[in-house]
């Protein structure tokens, strides 16, 4: 899964035998559906908007020929679907792991102090620059009040700001690396770089005054075991999520699909092409720039993915109407009540009324069977 691969840094460890592992409990129950896009699925979820979830056009009939993979067309014949057998995701938090964790928080809540003592930029410094970039004569880029550690191997050129002193103006010539510039990767481009001020950053100790006054913790030894349980609850995650996608991958493996749509499949690449242009555009990124440097692979590597978790999607959620349907799995007018009331309450309705007038009361019908579907797979899957 593209997030789960990507997004999710820290991967599972290996683990003793008779270490703690997941087990096949309550714990297990993670959202179903897309780990590309979080907060976007049918289960566990009240934030989904039920029947035009994705539906970027706002089209009143979601299951039309635009596509809908939320409500696919197509069928499919189940095979073994209750007590999957998946292989336990062990997890396993390292040492070197918590110390990367600390020095990410320590270098956090560091301070950029100016150096007076010397002009000239050192290995280590943080500079402070003004910049332009022109490829054959065209600028392309520029900068004002930028911080570029030298050695931080962020910026093409701060390799060359070693030896510059404050107030020169320095022209490097460099071959374009930098993956936030990724429609010119490996042209030769020209930076224009005044040096304004040496900066050198002071990273505080770990100490308990540090610890106490950067985060809730008093001490040390509470932060370092705070840090472990967030380190340990976030592979537990991990690995419940893998274990669940695991599961459907076995259940998608022994069923048989008919009539699936590339219109279905294709609104699900569509919804996440606008999901990530919205988040560019608010963090001020071209979308391709930003896939690069979020995913760290391109923009046609990331559509290639999308496209298959697309077919997962689709297959997911007609496997869990299936289910829903072959289980005759019914939904209480309590349950209904309860749901909507919370859908309403999350998703700032001024009444359940007015969510239910709004999507209708099938599409939140559906969502609420989806989500008994999907508990009743992963309570009945069995962790080997």
């Amino acid at each position: 899964m593209l997030l789960c691969g990507c997004l999710v840094l820290s991967g599972c460890g290996g683990k003793d035998e008779d270490d703690e592992t997941v087990n096949n409990d309550n714990n297990n129950k993670g959202q179903s559906g897309s780990l590309l896009n979080p907060g976007n699925n049918n289960s566990n979820n009240n934030n989904v908007t039920p029947g035009v979830e994705g539906d970027q056009e706002g089209n009143d009939n979601p299951s039309g020929s635009q596509g809908a993979y939320w409500d696919p067309e197509g069928s499919v014949t189940l095979g073994k679907y209750l007590g999957v057998e998946v292989e336990k995701v062990s997890y396993e938090v390292t040492d070197e792991e918590i110390e990367a964790e600390i020095d990410y928080f320590l270098r956090s809540n560091s301070e950029l102090l100016e150096v007076t003592d010397r002009n000239t930029v050192e290995s280590g410094d943080v500079v402070k620059v003004d910049y332009t970039l022109s490829i054959d004569g065209k600028e392309i880029d520029s900068s004002e009040g930028e911080d570029v550690e030298v050695g931080g191997q962020y910026y093409d050129f701060e390799e060359d700001l070693i030896g510059a002193f404050v107030g020169e103006s320095k022209t490097v010539e460099k071959q374009i690396s930098d993956t936030y510039y990724s429609d010119y990767l490996g042209q030769t481009g020209t930076y224009i770089v005044n040096i304004k001020a040496i900066q050198t950053r002071v990273i505080p100790e770990l100490t308990d005054e540090t610890v106490a006054s950067f985060t809730d913790y008093s001490t040390v030894e509470q932060y370092r075991e705070g840090v472990f349980k967030e380190l340990e609850q976030q592979k537990i995650e991990e690995a419940q999520e893998r274990q669940v996608s695991l599961m459907f991958d076995a259940i998608i493996a022994d069923s048989t699909f008919t009539g699936i749509s590339d219109a279905d499949k294709q609104s699900y690449v569509d919804e996440m092409i606008e999901y990530y242009s919205s988040y560019a555009t608010y963090l001020g990124f071209e979308l391709k720039d930003f896939i690069n440097m979020y995913f760290n692979f391109s923009y046609e590597e990331f559509l290639e993915l999308a496209q298959e978790e697309a077919d997962i999607m689709v297959k997911q959620n007609l496997i869990q109407d299936a289910v829903a349907k072959a289980e005759n799995l019914e939904v209480s007018d309590q349950e209904y009540t309860d749901y909507l009331a919370n859908y309403a309450a999350e998703n700032s309705f001024d009444s359940p009324e007015d969510a239910e007038k709004e999507f209708g009361k099938e599409a939140f019908l559906q969502v609420i069977l989806r989500d008994k579907a999907y508990e009743l797979l992963v309570d009945s899957m069995i962790i080997k």
